[in-house]
């Protein structure tokens, strides 16, 4: 999927993704990180978690080679992981 997008100085580009849909247990990955890393809060019933985008996915990218994601379903083949 993707989609075109405009800065505030007039700069225009385009922004690729994969959409991905799943069920989640965001404190599968969470435990990994340590309170300076991670901020987990709620507000008004909602979980909030906090986190620089850069921790996130290069901690994200090594436990997924190790098989640990926060996916539940589908299942994170390991092989989705590999360089």
């Amino acid at each position: 999927m993707c989609h075109r997008y405009e800065t505030a100085t007039g700069e225009t580009g385009q922004h690729c993704y994969q959409r991905r849909s799943g069920q989640i247990d965001t404190p599968k990955l969470a435990r990994h990180f340590t309170p300076d890393e991670l901020i987990e809060d709620g507000i008004e019933g909602l979980e909030v978690y906090a986190i620089r985008a850069r921790t996130l996915i290069d901690t994200a990218i090594a436990l997924g080679r190790e098989g640990k994601t926060m996916y539940v379903w589908p299942v994170p083949w390991p092989w989705y992981f590999s360089d």
